[in-house]
């Protein structure tokens, strides 16, 4: 599979499909999709809503426990083993 053959419903089964440890659950998707969907920053360019101040697609970046906001509204969890610590 090519990135140009790639569709969404593809990025979606992918994300399902992958670890625990760094992906979402639903519902903290769903409320970081909320906060990005009051910010002023939010963008969209052909039918695809990113962030206007990091430029991330946002369907990918509110999945990812471990994302941050460039606007500092989400709370995020640092994993141990971004700090440094085994």
């Amino acid at each position: 599979m090519t990135m140009e053959n790639i569709t969404e419903q593809d990025v979606v089964t992918r994300l399902s499909n992958e670890s625990e440890e760094i992906k979402n659950t639903v519902s903290q998707t769903a409320a970081r999709r909320e906060i990005c969907n009051q910010c002023d920053k939010k963008e969209h360019v052909l039918g695809v809503e990113y962030c206007g101040s990091c430029k991330c697609i946002l369907m990918f970046k509110t999945a990812f426990r471990y994302a941050r906001c460039p606007e500092n509204k989400w709370d995020v969890e640092i994993p141990s083993w971004a700090k440094g610590n085994p």
